[in-house]
């Protein structure tokens, strides 16, 4: 394992899925997460939201190698609450309502209070 500072990733579920994926891309999504867990000290963060996320599209490679990251005692589980003000930035930014629907889907990826462990 790396000697390098542990960080604390996200990991959106889109990169699950794409682990299943033939070609560059799955490839690069695969090496990625093994890199993640066999060359480094980094920890996953996975709330409630993007637990669910990735329980419904996970491909069979990210299930095996999040049950991993677990048994390695290296997944952060913190509660985040939504922030009323940040969310009201995004309305304002927003300039459709897909792009507000898109904003808000991925806003638990940034979520600015994420407690720091």
């Amino acid at each position: 394992m790396s000697s390098g500072q542990s960080k604390r990733l996200v990991v959106d579920a889109s990169v699950a899925t794409s682990t299943g994926e033939r070609g560059r891309r799955g490839k690069r999504c695969r090496d990625f997460l093994k890199v993640m867990i066999d060359e480094t000290s980094h920890r996953l963060v996975m709330t409630r939201e993007i637990s669910a996320e990735w329980d419904i599209h996970s491909h069979p490679f990210a299930r095996h190698w999040r049950r991993s990251m677990n048994a390695k005692r290296r997944v952060d589980r913190p509660s985040a609450g939504r922030d009323a003000a940040f969310c009201r930035k995004i309305e304002q930014v927003s300039q459709t309502d897909k792009a507000l629907a898109a904003m808000e889907k991925d806003l638990r990826l940034i979520e600015p209070n994420l407690p720091m462990i």
